[in-house]
């Protein structure tokens, strides 16, 4: 993930439109929390120094882009399975080694 852009991986190609807008969401929230920091900074976005890790990442800020990104499928009517799903993370995932 980049804090200027969202991404989905390809193991995501054969999900249901509503969980990849809802992975957008979630990522475009951490995004948001990224350049909130820059602009209240004074930093223009793009430039440096990059915004702290945990003001854009980490379990806090997981557990907010988590409720943003519930928040919205409640709003577009997600499938139950997904609302489900999320209703099961913590935030905790972010801890987990990463590939990618």
């Amino acid at each position: 993930m980049s804090a200027k852009e969202a991404l989905l991986n390809e193991s995501n190609k054969d999900y249901a439109l509503q969980w990849c807008a809802s992975v957008i969401v979630h990522d475009a929230y951490h995004s948001k929390k990224y350049h909130d920091y820059q602009t209240a900074h004074g930093h223009s976005p793009g430039s440096h120094p990059y915004p702290p890790i945990y003001v854009w990442a980490g379990e806090t800020i997981e557990r907010e882009c988590l409720a943003f990104q519930k928040k919205v499928c409640g709003e577009i009517g997600a499938y139950q399975t997904i609302c489900e799903y999320l209703g099961k993370c913590d935030g905790r995932y972010c801890e987990a080694p990463r590939t990618w």
